[in-house]
């Protein structure tokens, strides 16, 4: 199953300080008696640490699920330090997917930093799309159950994560706020092949394909 939404599913305060001058634009230090006039100082201004940011309020439905932790799978043939190596890359990839979608003033621009080829050109369209319509992909009652990575060769892998869709997870129109079409499948595992990309004369390893297939069995 390849569809839409298989890719869908991302304060300076200025201080003005004004001053009183004399006539002629200096400042006048002297008393009426020509005597220096002594110069008044403000007390000492206590810095203090900046306060601990408020609590996250739970009651707060998220955009998208958090992922997992990340943690490479010790009975794999893929040695343990190149699946974390596609773990953290894959972290980095659903954060930014999933706020290009969820957010419609997300800069696009931020999906070049681990997308290529394909899956690049499909975020896009996607996000564009979405905007046009006035909408975004939400999935507040979604939960990743697993990512894996389950193919590496020294440069290309690929790396699975199975998601459970719940009834509240689809496309909201942006004015409203309402649901106006929800995802038809529960469990979805999606598949992302990452290969080495040439880019700005460097070798890096990007995201270059999505896809994904219907979890029959479920997430298990």
């Amino acid at each position: 199953m390849r569809t839409r939404h298989v890719v869908a599913v991302a304060a300076v305060v200025g201080v003005v300080v004004a001053g009183c001058s004399g006539d002629d634009g200096a400042l006048d230090l002297t008393d009426d008696d020509g005597t220096a006039a002594p110069v008044e100082t403000e007390p000492p201004v206590e810095v203090t640490e900046d306060p601990d940011p408020p609590p996250p309020d739970d009651d707060e439905e998220p955009l998208y699920p958090p992922l997992p932790p990340l943690e490479p799978d010790p009975d794999s043939d893929i040695p343990v330090d190149e699946q974390q190596a596609f773990l953290d890359l894959h972290a980095r990839v659903y954060e930014a997917t999933q706020q290009a979608f969820a957010d419609i003033d997300y800069d696009l621009d931020q999906l070049e930093r681990v997308l290529a080829g394909a899956a690049l050109d499909e975020a896009r369209a996607t996000a564009d799309r979405f905007r046009a319509e006035g909408r975004v992909s939400l999935s507040p009652d979604a939960e990743v159950a697993w990512v894996r990575v389950v193919e590496a060769s020294g440069g290309p892998g690929i790396v699975e994560e199975c998601r459970r869709y719940g009834p509240r997870t689809g496309l909201y129109d942006v004015a409203t706020g309402e649901l106006v079409e929800a995802v038809e499948v529960t469990d979805v595992i999606l598949e992302v092949r990452y290969d080495v990309v040439m880019v700005d004369e460097r070798l890096e390893t990007y995201a270059v394909e999505v896809g994904g297939r219907s979890g029959e069995d479920g997430c298990a």
